[in-house]
């Protein structure tokens, strides 16, 4: 479906142009250069082929983009720009630019594509009008054979009348782009064909929309995308603070499941626990239109909690309130305060909306007392807090044998620890089916369960068609869940299918803008598919956020091997052991050394792994990938089959599409493989 970039202007054209789409724009200027770069990123995020013509420097552009918040590095931008780098120049010579465009055209015609001329005023600066005329007639006719519409960006104070007539003739669609006095763009579309508008119609599209802000409020999110901010602790016993950020992540669990709001995540929004910001600020990160934030203070078996939403643009008061309670009544008030965010912000609910913000979880106050501590000790993001969290949890249901959402978190923790080689794969991903399907026969709409199963079936049980379904169940209980689609996105790549993959990727990012996994789910979705500049700056972001994580340097580095860049990976495979001597990191670095040239010190590192290994740690795959790049495939492919037979693996479907077994994949063992887990296809 062709976009714009902005809603607003789609919504004008009437949803034209559901084909290859080519804009036309003159030099960049009061406030094309928006909607020009727009225009290319979301083409960018369809998964078009894009060209860009322009006199400028590619990096004066790309920095200039980035400047109001839009990326367009991209590996799927082809440049034919100022002198530079390995830009190829744009020449003065029509016949030349033409030929280069129609060769673009010719190399990209099973795909959608989107080309910017953003020469055109120079061109007539050095060649007459007429030539010009001549040079755009002959190429639109050679682009209508790719089924693209053309049009045409013109500014009334820079274009005379004759110049906006011809090009009227030859575009299929031309807008009229101006700045407002308020420091907006004012898009008016004078033509396009098969439209009906019934005068000049008009968008005006606000200039504080333009940067960050745009992915949320600028396409008509508003005040119905939310963040719950960290709940303050005001609690006599600094040991309660579990309970404030509980009752976070309890909130938005909550919001989560009504369709109308879109809910941020919480590891993005734990960020801001104990920083002070401006509303504005945080809203322009998150690209949110409404905050809620609070306090709690505990003291025994009384609460006080006091709530307020906020309208981030105006910094004004939607709704307060303050809460004195017995503990035992922690749920009413969570129902009270989600019901009256809906009231706020005019959301329509359905009867089931409304009796699931109104669910109570458990009876027992001591049950949810450990519940929240198991959620704290495992958000903690460490192996010990996983150990920790799996104490409190277990404890929650022997208090309640009935607590659903217990079962569901304690699946949880066990697939984690089977994920991060904590525990045998095989023992923890037995334990965390046993308990998923418990949650599940105790209440069928827990969303966390789904989203458990679906890693289950994924990881252990390699079912693909489960997993995908378990997924998609999890998202239709709770919209604005993002934690199901990482696993939905690392599925789709398993299974080659990249439209998918991005979708599910880009969907975590944005209900998670700053969580390191939903950018690490994307820069993987990236690099399998050969986008490794785009997979290069989503890996950047997630190490902005946690820049000593061995696990991100080690897959920075994937993508700088798969790419050719081996000096660059090595590094950042040596950097992550070198912040953890972990077994993963050491056979990343061997990896490393094995694609670079560096065999015996390759082999030192899978031999000393091999001897040291406990047996179910789900190392094979990784040794399988050193082997690969050894060229030795026949001891790669029998690791890979041990990997099947001991249930050792916990992305098996990956390596279908796993670059680093590409000279592998014509073998017939390799073949056979495929076939055992049904990716054959």
């Amino acid at each position: 479906m062709f976009s714009s970039g902005f809603r607003e202007l789609d919504s004008l054209l009437g949803g034209y142009a559901e084909k290859s789409t080519v804009l036309v724009t003159g030099p960049v200027n009061v406030g094309k250069d928006i909607l020009a770069y727009r225009f290319l990123q979301s083409g960018i995020h369809e998964g078009d082929s894009c060209l860009y013509v322009t006199r400028q420097l590619v990096t004066d552009i790309l920095r200039d983009a980035y400047a109001q918040g839009i990326d367009i590095r991209s590996a799927s931008v082809t440049w034919i720009a100022a002198a530079g780098a390995d830009r190829k120049f744009v020449s003065n010579d029509l016949a030349k630019l033409s030929f280069s465009v129609k060769e673009f055209l010719k190399e990209n015609s099973a795909k959608s594509v989107r080309i910017l001329l953003d020469s055109l005023s120079s061109l007539l600066l050095t060649n007459s009008s007429d030539s010009v005329y001549r040079f755009l007639v002959q190429l639109f006719s050679e682009v209508k054979l790719y089924d693209a519409c053309v049009l045409a960006l013109v500014e009334e104070d820079m274009h005379s009348p004759n110049v906006i007539a011809s090009m009227e003739q030859i575009f299929d669609g031309v807008l009229n782009v101006n700045h407002g006095d308020d420091d907006s763009s004012i898009i008016e579309v004078r033509k396009m064909t098969g439209v009906y508008l019934p005068s000049r119609s008009r968008v005006v599209i606000a200039r504080g929309s333009i940067g960050e802000r745009e992915a949320g409020l600028a396409e008509g999110k508003g005040r119905k995308r939310i963040a719950v901010l960290p709940f303050l602790s005001l609690s006599p016993d600094p040991n309660d603070e579990f309970f404030a950020d509980g009752l976070t992540e309890e909130l938005i669990d909550r919001l989560c499941q009504l369709r109308e709001l879109e809910v941020i995540a919480r590891t993005s929004v734990m960020t801001y626990k104990n920083k002070e910001k401006k509303v504005t600020e945080i809203g322009k990160e998150l690209r949110v239109g409404t905050l809620l934030e609070g306090s709690i203070r505990k003291s025994g078996d009384r609460i006080r909690v006091t709530a307020q939403v906020i309208d981030v643009e105006t910094e004004g008061h939607l709704w307060s309130s303050r809460y004195d309670k017995e503990l035992q009544d922690i749920f009413a008030v969570q129902s009270d305060i989600a019901e009256k965010i809906t009231e706020a912000l005019k959301l329509q609910l359905v009867d089931t909306e409304k009796e699931d913000i109104a669910r109570k979880a458990t009876s027992i106050p001591e049950a949810y007392v450990a519940y929240l501590n198991g959620l704290y000790f495992r958000n903690k993001g460490s192996v010990e807090g996983l150990r920790k969290g799996v104490q409190y949890l277990s404890n929650a249901i022997e208090l309640d044998p009935n607590y659903a959402e217990a079962f569901a978190e304690l699946a949880i923790d066990y697939i984690f620890l089977g994920v991060f080689w904590s525990e045998p794969v095989a023992q923890a991903f037995s334990k965390a089916k046993e308990l998923v399907e418990k949650a599940l026969e105790l209440n069928s709409k827990i969303a966390h369960a789904y989203y458990a199963k679906s890693w289950v079936s994924y990881f252990y049980d390699m079912d693909w068609a489960a997993a995908e379904r378990e997924g998609k169940s999890a998202v239709e209980l709770r919209p604005s869940y993002a934690e199901p689609w990482i696993p939905l996105g690392y599925l789709h790549m398993g299974l080659g299918r990249k439209d998918e993959a991005l979708k599910d990727a880009r969907r975590a990012v944005d209900l998670d803008p700053i969580g390191i996994y939903s950018h690490l789910v994307l820069a993987r979705v990236l690099s399998t598919f050969g986008m490794f500049e785009e997979a290069i700056v989503e890996h950047n972001k997630a190490i902005e956020i946690e820049p000593n994580s061995t696990f991100l340097h080690r897959e920075l580095g994937f993508t700088y091997l798969y790419m050719g860049k081996m000096i660059d990976g090595v590094r950042e495979m040596e950097k992550g052991l070198e912040l953890q001597d972990r077994a993963f990191a050491k056979l990343g670095v061997g990896y490393g050394y094995a694609v670079s040239g560096r065999r015996e010190e390759a082999l030192k590192i899978a031999g000393e792994v091999q001897e040291a290994k406990a047996k179910g740690t789900a190392m094979e795959y990784d040794l399988a990938m050193i082997y690969a790049g050894l060229g030795e495939n026949s001891k790669s492919l029998d690791l890979l089959e041990d990997c099947l037979t001991e249930k050792t693996i916990i992305r098996l479907v990956n390596f279908a599409v796993e670059p680093a077994f590409a000279n592998v994949r014509s073998d017939p063992r390799f073949k056979a493989l495929l076939t055992k887990v049904n990716l054959e296809s």
